[in-house]
């Protein structure tokens, strides 16, 4: 794309009201970047980048959650990304609670259910949740977005997008994939989250893919599909 593309603001809780409007409508989603319907509702909510609207103030804004919400938030999130911490605490807490032979079983059990249950692959189109609980997600990290519009793309052409800031846990990347604001795209993740029992399984209904060279290539020329 033009290294000189406009760039626009979008709100992601506006954004994310007018795709399930639209939804309700036509619950067909197309899948091609910069396609007519997700062209359409970008452009009737974003601003360009240097207008009034977009002065500090508005950036810095924080939407307003109750503690309820804030609450629901961050348990979801201590569910999701803990599991780094409450699976091993789990299996210690099986080790020593239950005889070896028991704990053998039911931990073998629990592998196998995994294995059943596990998304073959990147779930595509991305399985991106219940509504509400997105939303109240985009409400909770007060989710703005800086990117170009959809006259700087080619609808039917693949691209690569790059996502700023990016961290071991890059939740703007993640819900930015999940919003979707010019079409579905596969997140890029390292092998090793994506290893991760739960989490990891997560990440693959969300339609991320490893982030080696010939994974990205055969996902953009054999099928046809952009990543970021």
């Amino acid at each position: 794309m033009p290294a000189n593309a406009q760039r626009y603001l979008v709100d992601a809780v506006q954004l994310h009201d007018l795709q399930q409007r639209d939804l309700s409508v036509c619950p067909k989603a197309p899948h091609v970047i910069a396609n007519s319907a997700d062209a359409t509702r970008f452009s009737a909510i974003a601003q360009p980048l240097g207008a009034p609207a977009c002065e500090g103030e508005y950036l810095a804004a924080a939407e307003k959650i109750t503690i309820a919400e804030d609450a629901a938030c961050m348990l979801r999130l201590a569910l999701m990304f803990g599991t780094l911490l409450w699976i091993p605490v789990c299996l210690l807490l099986l080790l020593l609670s239950f005889p070896a032979m028991q704990a053998t079983a039911i931990f073998a059990c629990g592998i196998g259910l995994l294995m059943i249950v596990q998304p073959k692959g990147a779930h595509w189109p991305p399985a991106r949740g219940p509504p509400a609980l997105r939303r109240r997600f985009y409400r909770y990290f007060s989710l703005k977005l800086v990117m170009p519009g959809p006259e700087a793309f080619v609808p039917g052409r693949q691209y690569i997008f790059a996502g700023a800031p990016h961290g071991v846990f890059p939740l703007g990347d993640l819900l930015s994939c999940l919003l979707a604001p010019l079409g579905h795209i596969h997140g890029l993740a390292a092998p090793a989250a994506l290893r991760v029992p739960f989490y990891g399984d997560l990440l693959r209904w969300a339609g991320m893919v490893e982030c080696g060279k010939k994974n990205v290539m055969r996902l953009m020329h054999e099928n046809g599909r952009s990543v970021g």
